[in-house]
């Protein structure tokens, strides 16, 4: 139809489209298959159509933000978000924020995710090292009283030493840190 190639074009002109379209689920489907971001104009019910939500976050995740918060909630959803954007987990519910699987997955892919997680992975000694084993980028994310704690910087650095270019700025001037990095890569001064 016409409109669907002009939501393919722009998709915000759908916002304009009769309610009667914006309801009608065989052309939401075909909407957020063209643009994920059609989904914000949908009918309430279809933003709560897992179908739908489906079909709009397997072509951006960050289409999971308008998305109905039940469907937040759907773990399955949320996945497939963060399979094609791992940052669209700032719109998952608070309690898939808090999923360790989950987020650390998520983190493998783009480690400044953790700043959207729980605040207890921050701050989770053994969550928080798993993640900057998974990803260093996820360093600046962690805790402040961890990224402080030597024993923790220098477990950091026996996993990843090319992490020391994402340490606090004090602990590349530590002898003792630069030289267990170094120790276990020559490279981590690269």
């Amino acid at each position: 139809s016409f409109v669907l190639e002009a939501v393919s074009v722009n998709g915000y002109c759908l916002h304009h489209a009769v309610p009667a379209l914006r309801e009608d689920k065989e052309f939401m489907l075909s909407a957020v298959k063209a643009d994920a971001s059609t989904l914000q104009f949908a009918a309430d019910q279809l933003r709560r159509n897992a179908d739908v939500v489906l079909a709009a976050v397997r072509k951006d995740g960050f289409a999971l933000g308008y998305a109905d918060p039940e469907m937040r909630k759907c773990k399955r959803i949320v996945l497939m978000a963060l399979k094609g954007n791992p940052t669209s987990l700032v719109y998952a519910a608070e309690e898939l924020r808090g999923d360790r699987d989950l987020v650390l997955a998520a983190i493998r892919a783009d480690g400044s995710v953790l700043g959207y997680a729980a605040d207890w992975m921050k701050e989770d000694w053994d969550f928080a090292l798993a993640s900057v084993k998974a990803n260093t980028a996820a360093l600046p994310y962690v805790a402040p009283a961890l990224r402080l704690n030597s024993d923790f910087v220098m477990a950091v650095l026996r996993a990843r030493p090319h992490g020391l270019a994402t340490v606090e700025e004090g602990w590349r001037r530590d002898k003792a840190v630069v030289t267990a990095a170094v120790e276990t890569s020559g490279f981590a001064l690269q």
